[in-house]
């Protein structure tokens, strides 16, 4: 048995588990004010072979073990800890004995005898006693009992120990030992009689029968005066001056004393598959997790989660960036939110909807994340997760919970896990990265904690913070100065945004503060690029060469032994483009882009298995029979029997099978066109696939304008030559319509497709302005990092050839836009370098996965 003793003599048992002191409220052990302490001063954990180990978390303040100064001491019995203005006695024993411990035997002894001798100074424990502090106390191993007396003397009364006017906080007080008994007196001296009074029963009866009428008399008259104050009390009720003066008084109070019952619980919804009798009402019995609903801070079950495999964190505070994105996603072209909502529940399994707070911790590993989501109203993991409740959770008998349930949900062919830390707080991701956090120890190391999640971005969290472990370059052995880096950023008028560094606690703190300054500007630079480039290209005007990025002011730099931080002028600027990368990226996993793109290519490959004749495809009387051949594959043989291709589509899943069905139509001939049925569409995919009809449908017809090959003469404006285009296309291009998969198209689709057509040149082709089919399906279902593979090779190509002089270029922006405009190189110019028809907006995306390093371009993962 392990415990704490003060030199009040109160103690404490030490529980098998690590507990923090200080005065802070939220230490497990908060200590009184005013002594000096830290408000998290220092830590005792039990460690192997029943120890435990005492550590100084203060900052500074110091903690000493019998007058030793220690960073980490593994305690023994009978040492003493000083704190500022506090000193304990750590007890380690089976049956502790008060001669034993020289903090109790003090706490007692101060009543009766004083110390013969001085021993070592200890500081007093001003603030949890107000009584004289006993003089400091030798380690155990130096107090002896003394020797008996030869002649045994009349043991004197021992005095009842002082009162205690200031004791100990609650936490502190032993009810076993603060409520002893004083000591019994001893008995009295040989031959002088004890005086004791004479009882009740030993009176004389005229003695009793006085005192009985005395004290009847006494009873009588209390109980007339009680009497007359309450018939005064009726009478003066009784005027109407004094009822209305007291009426509203005893309103007041009989609200006060019948509060109004709390209002009735939602009931819970019906476990899918059952339903209730008609006519009866369902009851739900108590439950006992009603009664207590403990909440844990947000960044605490992050920590907790932790763990050496981390290698970035992102957090989120979703109640300033879905209203924030809500307002401004139609004018930046970007997904409305349920369809991002949707997006995340098809790839993750859980709804977004109702949480505040996002946390994604990621590892190296596929599938190596972890999100953390907490909400501000009470959650039910079985309500969420739309399966039926279980029992209520039940304490072991042990006094400890149960371990945490981690429930499996597959999504995309993959598996992840689910559990409800508590009642607000969800997590999800990797299955055994959750059972180790949650069913394993109490958390990571706490220098991990610190490392990845600093105490600046703890205490000033943004509405969103990146976090990336820093690791040093490939074939490099030299430690890095600092841990991670760290981006807070806030909307406007919201906070400072920020961007931090952290020291590699491996390093030493001069090496840290020396190169801290020129670190920061760097990492801001890296940060920047992706704002620059965004200004450089909507500008279309090349930046100027041989100049680079301007430095970040000095004034806004932080820097001490342990972290250093420079403001982001522009934090708002970078929220944003980290907003659109996260909802591109969610978009190109939206099921209606995908269910769109599966039917455009059931078109196409159903139509070229028309042409070649393949015998199934000439009887199919509906769009579902055609779609189950294609998830089947449809041969197409060649000239001499020989099987030449298949035409196939991914396998769909039922749901998606049904929302396709109404994406497609059968003509006649028996060719399958792209006609969505508005009458059977809703929401997201309604809006996605009428664009992408009438997107389509202009891109047919200038395919069909070239395959007719229709000059100027035939049209002098955009609706004459698309009617030219579909009389071709009636006649002699009939086959050809077939194969691309024109609809018939009706009048409201016909002014729609042309309104996106122009004639130019004698060419017919897009409005000046529009970005065309292919631009806009790369819009809403993008691939940045494809892009930037394409970007970073053009680059390449074009240095090999000579097009950009070593030097010329500094910056990424620069290469960029440069790349964007054009290069030439060979003889006369010949060879152009671009790259082709991406947008300002796919440049951008594509950026974030890129880097300009030693005059070249990298592709990085993000």
């Amino acid at each position: 048995m392990a415990k704490l003793i003060a030199q009040s003599g109160h103690s404490l048992d030490l529980p098998k588990r690590r507990v923090s002191l200080g005065e802070s409220s939220s230490c497990d052990i908060p200590l009184a004010t005013g002594m000096g302490l830290a408000p998290r001063h220092f830590e005792i954990e039990p460690v192997t072979g029943g120890n435990y180990l005492v550590r100084d978390v203060s900052g500074g303040a110091g903690v000493k073990v019998n007058g030793q100064a220690i960073t980490e001491h593994l305690l023994e019995h009978g040492n003493v800890i000083s704190a500022g203005g506090l000193s304990l006695g750590f007890w380690h024993t089976d049956e502790p004995k008060e001669q034993e411990s020289p903090f109790l035997a003090g706490a007692r002894r101060k009543a009766t005898e004083e110390v013969p001798a001085p021993l070592p100074a200890a500081t007093p424990v001003a603030a949890l006693t107000a009584t004289p502090v006993a003089p400091a106390v030798a380690p155990v191993a130096a107090i002896s009992t003394p020797a008996p007396d030869p002649a045994p003397a009349a043991a004197p009364a021992a005095p009842a120990p002082p009162p205690r006017t200031d004791g100990p906080p609650v936490a502190w007080v032993n009810p076993a030992e603060d409520h002893k008994s004083a000591p019994a007196a001893a008995p009295a001296a040989s031959g002088a009689p004890a005086s004791r009074p004479i009882s009740f029963q030993r009176m004389s009866f005229a003695e009793r029968l006085r005192r009985r009428i005395r004290f009847a008399g006494r009873r009588v008259a209390a109980l007339a005066v009680l009497a007359a104050l309450i018939g005064a009390g009726a009478l003066a009720w009784r005027l109407p001056k004094v009822q209305a003066w007291a009426a509203p008084h005893w309103e007041k109070f009989t609200a006060w004393t019948n509060p109004p019952p709390p209002a009735p619980r939602a009931p819970q919804p019906a476990v899918p598959g059952t339903s209730a009798a008609p006519g009866t009402a369902q009851t739900k019995g108590p439950d006992p997790r009603d009664s207590i609903t403990p909440r844990t801070e947000h960044n605490e079950v992050v920590k907790r989660m932790l763990t050496e495999r981390t290698i970035s964190l992102f957090q989120a505070d979703l109640s300033q960036l879905v209203p924030f994105y809500n307002a401004s996603a139609n004018s930046r072209n970007l997904p409305p939110q349920r369809e991002m909502t949707e997006a995340f529940r098809k790839h993750y399994g859980l709804n977004l909807e109702g949480f505040h707070r996002l946390t994604c911790l990621r590892a190296a590993g596929k599938d190596e994340f972890v999100f953390v989501l907490s909400a501000a109203a009470r959650l039910e993991i079985e309500s969420v997760l739309g399966i039926p409740a279980r029992p209520a959770r039940e304490i072991t008998a042990a006094g400890r919970k149960p371990a945490l349930r981690i429930y499996p949900i597959k999504a995309i062919g993959r598996v992840f896990g689910v559990a409800q830390y508590d009642p607000f707080t969800i997590v999800l991701g990797k299955q055994s990265w959750i059972d180790a956090a949650l069913n394993g120890s109490d958390g990571p190391a706490l220098r991990e904690a610190t490392c990845m999640f600093p105490d600046t971005a703890a205490r000033h969290p943004g509405a969103l913070i990146m976090v990336e472990r820093l690791t040093p370059l490939e074939k490099t052995s030299a430690r890095l100065p600092f841990s991670t880096s760290i981006s807070n950023l806030f909307f406007k008028d919201k906070g400072e945004s920020r961007l931090t560094l952290t020291r590699n606690p491996d390093v030493k703190e001069e090496t840290f503060v020396e190169q801290s300054s020129e670190a920061l500007k760097e990492q801001f630079k890296a940060l920047h690029q992706t704002v620059k480039l965004s200004k450089a290209l909507a500008l279309q005007e090349a930046p100027a060469t041989g100049k680079g990025a301007p430095a970040p002011p000095d004034s806004g730099e932080i820097i001490n032994t342990t972290e250093a931080s420079i403001l982001i002028p522009d934090g708002e600027a970078l929220l944003r483009e980290a907003i659109d990368s996260v909802a591109h990226t969610f978009m190109s996993q939206s099921p209606s882009v995908e269910l769109i793109l599966a039917a455009q290519k059931a078109v196409l490959n159903f139509n070229q298995a028309r042409l070649q004749q393949a015998p199934e495809t000439q009887s199919v009387a509906g769009v579902a029979e055609a779609l189950e051949l294609l998830q089947n594959g449809i041969a197409l043989t060649g000239a001499g029997g020989t099987r030449e291709t298949v035409c196939q589509i991914e396998r769909l899943e039922s749901s998606q099978a049904e929302e396709i069905v109404h994406l497609l139509s059968l003509e006649d001939g028996g060719r399958m066109v792209f006609r969505p049925n508005t009458d059977h569409l809703s929401g997201t995919l309604l809006d996605l696939s009428v664009k992408a009809r009438d997107y389509r449908n202009a891109e047919l017809i200038i395919s069909l304008w070239n395959a007719a090959k229709l000059t100027a003469t035939d049209g002098g404006d955009a609706n004459t030559a698309a009617r030219k285009v579909l009389e071709w296309a009636n006649g002699p291009g009939s086959r050809q319509r077939l194969s691309v998969g024109l609809p018939a198209l009706t009048a409201e689709e016909y002014k729609q497709a042309v309104a996106l057509l122009s004639l130019q040149n004698g060419q017919l082709t897009w409005r000046p302005g529009e970005e065309g089919y292919r631009t806009w399906l790369r819009r809403v279902s993008p691939d940045p990092k494809g892009d930037a593979k394409k970007i970073a090779g053009i680059y390449q190509q074009a240095q090999r050839a000579g097009a950009i002089p070593l030097g010329k270029v500094s910056e990424l922006s620069e290469a960029v836009h440069l790349i964007n405009s054009g290069v030439r190189a060979g003889s006369g110019g010949a060879t152009m370098y671009n790259t082709g028809n991406l947008t300002v907006d796919e440049l951008r995306a594509a950026a974030r996965y890129l880097r300009f390093e030693g005059g070249a371009i990298r592709v990085v993962d993000r």
